[in-house]
């Protein structure tokens, strides 16, 4: 099994939401929580198979030194999501 941190960026690899990225938010034996903070949010994080998930070697705070890791907002997540989504995409 693949270990998971909270604050972990993660891309979803089955059902609808196939290919967004995610936050690990709480973590399960089976399952992850996982929020986007915009559709998905801390308070309602999306229930996921592990198997059902990639493992991003990036967390929120790797994205942003102004997050604290143990208490993140739905705005750190967004941001997060978009800084990784610029970074992988050449434009940082």
């Amino acid at each position: 099994m693949t270990e998971y941190e909270v604050g972990q960026l993660a891309r979803s690899l089955a059902g609808h939401d196939k290919g967004q990225i995610f936050v690990v938010v709480k973590i399960e034996e089976d399952y992850i929580w996982l929020a986007d903070g915009k559709n998905r949010l801390l308070t309602n994080p999306k229930k996921k198979k592990i198997r059902h998930i990639q493992k991003i070697n990036t967390n929120i705070y790797d994205l942003s030194r102004d997050v604290d890791i143990h208490n993140f907002k739905d705005i750190d997540v967004r941001n997060s999501i978009e800084m990784y989504l610029k970074k992988i995409s050449g434009g940082l």
